[in-house]
């Protein structure tokens, strides 16, 4: 077939062929030359030389290599090179008209017959000795240490480096792109501090001081009074008011209130600073970040857009994460029905491998699977050619 090509001038079409044939046959001159032939007719000089050479490493004696090579240096421009090459191709076949018209040719441009060129290689080994030659060394001449003159900074300077204040210069860090965090920004709230102080006012709270007998502060060494200050001291750290003798326990609304809204206010930050990640590696170390918070999961997976998320995971997208997506999906409909439950289906079904990941879904997450699918067609009034094509995606 690649002759043919050849016969018909299809050069690219005979490269292909002769590619297949020396994959197949590594050990066949021909197709090295045949395949240079066809480099050599369409200006490829270097590939063409390439192909010959690898068809005289084969075959030493091929004419036509040796002649394809001659015609590619030549034209490259290494006449001396192709010069060779036709001289041994006249060496075997002493009558080829061919071969000497060609290097009676190169011997002209090359100059006189048998005068050495410019490039010869006798002026360029003495152009190297001339590189090579040693040089004269200059004498080194040691002179007296002077003084080191200290060098005065400019109020310029000592104010960009905090000298003679009292106070900590904060330099950026410049790190190469590939050694910067891959995490998405979050936003962190600035707390402003008064003139003269070091740290913020803390906000006063509702717990209650709880004054103890001096009685119970000397050091008696009664094992039943230390115990008493023992007991005294957990409950209070457990938010219980100590009266008398009595010892009426009553717990602390105030404290139960100040460690509830604390837990709160920690989650509601957690969950306001979530921003849409750009790409898996974003998504994983939030995802991990969130983990055994099923709100704020479900709360960072409501802000991503459906849409972006086969581009977010590309081909990264892992069998245990669908699942606890699925999970959530199903937990927390009403969360996702702004967006919908068809949406996020449909964006998980363009993952990248994702009939990899179909393959390994538990019976479970099938379940829920059908569960969802029933959603998104009695509630979200999903077309039934929608519902039966993605239960061919997730091979239910």
């Amino acid at each position: 077939m690649g002759n043919a090509f050849v016969k018909q001038e299809k050069w690219d079409e005979a490269i292909t062929c002769y590619n297949r044939a020396i994959e197949l046959v590594k050990d066949d001159a021909i197709y090295y030359a045949n395949r240079g032939l066809c480099y050599l007719k369409k200006d490829s000089l270097h590939q063409a030389e390439t192909d010959c050479t690898e068809a005289l490493k084969l075959d030493p004696t091929y004419v036509k290599a040796l002649q394809r090579r001659a015609t590619a240096r030549e034209r490259l421009g290494s006449l001396r090179a192709a010069s060779n090459d036709l001289n041994e191709v006249l060496k075997l076949e002493p009558n080829n008209i061919a071969a000497k018209k060609q290097l009676e040719a190169i011997k002209a441009r090359m100059g006189t017959k048998g005068s050495k060129s410019k490039s010869s290689p006798t002026s360029e080994s003495k152009l190297f000795k001339d590189i090579l030659k040693p040089k004269v060394q200059p004498k080194i001449i040691e002179l007296p240490d002077e003084p080191l003159k200290k060098q005065e900074l400019s109020a310029l300077d000592k104010w960009k480096s905090g000298l003679g204040e009292d106070i900590t210069v904060m330099r950026p860090v410049k790190k190469p792109p590939h050694l910067r965090s891959k995490r998405a920004l979050k936003s962190i709230p600035i707390q402003e501090i008064p003139l003269g102080k070091s740290s913020p006012e803390k906000p006063l709270t509702g717990m209650k001081i709880i004054e103890i007998e001096d009685s119970l502060c000397q050091g008696d060494t009664n094992n039943n009074d230390s115990n008493k200050i023992k007991n005294r001291l957990e409950e209070t750290n457990r938010g219980i008011k100590v009266k008398g003798e009595g010892d009426t326990k009553l717990t602390s609304p105030e404290s139960l209130k100040l460690i509830t809204d604390s837990v709160v206010t920690e989650k509601e930050i957690c969950v306001h600073n979530l921003v849409p990640p750009v790409n898996s590696v974003q998504f994983m170390s939030e995802w991990k970040n969130l983990k055994g918070q099923g709100a704020a999961r479900s709360k960072y997976l409501s802000i991503i857009e459906p849409g972006k998320i086969p581009l977010i995971f590309d081909n990264a997208l892992e069998s245990d994460v669908l699942s606890e997506i699925l999970r959530i999906l199903y937990e927390d409909k009403e969360k996702f029905s702004e967006k919908s439950i068809t949406a996020y289906l449909k964006g998980l079904c363009k993952v990248k491998r994702f009939s990899a990941l179909a393959m390994f879904l538990s019976t479970s997450d099938k379940q829920l699977l059908n569960n969802l699918l029933e959603h998104c067609k009695t509630v979200e009034k999903c077309r039934e050619e929608e519902i039966h094509e993605l239960k061919n995606k997730f091979e239910l």
